[in-house]
């Protein structure tokens, strides 16, 4: 099974590049936020995608 991970700092250009992969034939596994930052209000964010 073709797998696509992603990991992206930024929200917004996550959702911009994600938009993407649908169109390709990829759906979206899960998506999780990651707190990494203890004293920041920043987030990253991980998924899977897969065919």
């Amino acid at each position: 099974m073709p797998l696509v991970a992603a990991v992206s700092c930024d929200p917004a250009s996550f959702a911009h590049d994600a938009a993407i992969l649908p169109a390709r034939g990829y759906r979206l596994d899960w998506l999780r936020p990651v707190d990494q930052f203890r004293w920041s209000g920043h987030v990253e964010l991980t998924a899977r995608f897969s065919r």
